[in-house]
């Protein structure tokens, strides 16, 4: 997957997020992701992670192997 396509997949499920993404290998397997979005008031940070792993549950079976989240709620 490519850091566009892995960004898209992100704002289609948080609409007005922020995303900024990484590829940390260059493979499309292992990504690091910053995510801004409101629909994280009020969740701890575990649910806010859990969102975002969320998304990609079924990637996680195949091609994706490693995914370093930071989240944020925007002021």
């Amino acid at each position: 997957m490519t850091k566009e396509e892995f960004e898209n997949r992100i704002i289609k499920a948080l609409p007005n997020a922020k995303v900024e993404a990484k590829d940390m290998t260059g493979g499309g397997d292992h990504f690091s992701v910053q995510v801004s979005s409101d629909k994280f008031k009020g969740k701890t940070l575990v649910e806010q992670h859990q969102i975002i792993n969320q998304i990609f549950e079924e990637d996680f079976k195949g091609t994706l192997h490693a995914l370093s989240i930071q989240t944020f709620i925007p002021k």
